[in-house]
């Protein structure tokens, strides 16, 4: 009998590939498959285990930190912070990995505030940055952007929606320092009149996608901004629960933004029949004025490229007819509709 029972009963040990003696080929290419499905907490651990680990998650955990998600014990804020307080110390190598930046989930406490030259070291330190979603941070404010010349010059991803402290003033010295921007999300703001989305316009020759939702004060300026700048060709715009825009603006969109592949309209005041949908893939219709006349342009409209509509429903008995036979003219052969 053997001197070890255990090994009779279970001979499965001898293959264990996460013993001492596993091959490093083998234990590596376990890894990889395995890394996927940890939490960020345990993939920080594992870096911590030698050098050829931390190779192995060096992507997962620095080109996109996530602030909330690598302590067991410490708060994003607090990681955010001890964060930009070593970022000057980086590796080159390291900060030239860094690709994305979200501080979404990040709040200010009583007792514990966030770096006040934060976005200033950003900038200072993160050359390679792609995406930057400063969404929700109340603790961003004029005071946060450099006195100086400054540029982000691969940023081309940026977020501020519900800023309650974001300006026109602050748009515009935003817009000079991120000039390669494609996607731009400025829905909820307050302050936003308009003249900030018109320096995005003219400034970011590579601007793609405008989201812009509920801003209640922004007018017209912006919008004719986007037109005018022709070598702006958008693909998606959102412009739902904007009730400052009039048909003016709204008329030079619909005659000049010919690329649209998603559009919103929701919950404005304002309807334009001379819309062109030819590529718009995503349209949003719903709680506009006027039903019967919204119902009279889908009945006329070449909507061929339509994946989905929402309109409100006393559209849809207006224009039921139309709407059934773009279901078998359509390319993709499916039309989702939401009702309002």
């Amino acid at each position: 009998m053997s001197s070890n029972p255990f090994r009779t009963y279970h001979p499965s040990i001898h293959y264990n590939p996460f013993r001492h003696l596993c091959n490093k080929t083998t234990l590596s290419s376990i890894f990889t498959h395995v890394l996927p499905h940890l939490s960020r907490q345990d993939i920080v651990t594992c870096s911590l285990l030698n050098s050829h680990f931390y190779h192995l998650t060096f992507d997962w955990i620095w080109k996109s930190p996530e602030f909330n998600q690598i302590s067991y014990i410490h708060s994003g804020l607090y990681m955010f912070n001890r964060f930009l307080l070593l970022l000057p110390s980086f590796r080159s190598s390291t900060l030239n990995e860094i690709r994305s930046i979200d501080v979404s989930d990040i709040q200010e406490t009583l007792y514990e505030r966030v770096h006040s030259e934060f976005f200033k070291l950003l900038i200072r330190h993160l050359p390679n940055l792609n995406h930057l979603n400063l969404s929700h941070a109340l603790f961003f404010s004029n005071q946060s952007l450099p006195s100086e010349r400054w540029n982000l010059s691969n940023l081309y991803e940026l977020d501020l929606s519900d800023c309650p402290n974001v300006t026109d003033e602050m748009l515009v010295t935003l817009a000079r320092g991120c000039r390669q921007l494609s996607t731009l999300k400025i829905n909820h703001l307050s302050h936003h009149k308009g003249r900030g989305l018109a320096a995005f316009a003219a400034e970011c020759d590579h601007l793609e996608s405008v989201s812009a939702s509920q801003n209640l004060l922004m007018g017209d300026e912006g919008l004719v901004a986007l037109a005018k700048f022709r070598h702006i060709h958008l693909r998606h715009l959102d412009l739902s629960g904007c009730p400052s825009v009039t048909s003016v603006g709204l008329g030079f969109i619909v005659r000049y933004c010919v690329h649209l592949q998603s559009f919103s309209l929701a919950g404005d005041t304002v309807w334009n029949d001379r819309l062109n949908c030819k590529l718009t893939e995503t349209l949003d219709l719903s709680r506009l004025p006027d039903p019967h006349s919204i119902a009279c342009w889908l009945s006329r409209a070449s909507l061929t490229c339509l994946t989905m509509l929402s309109i409100d429903f006393q559209v849809l008995l207006s224009a039921a007819s139309y709407l059934i036979s773009n279901i078998s003219s359509s390319k993709k052969k499916v039309l989702v509709m939401n009702f309002c």
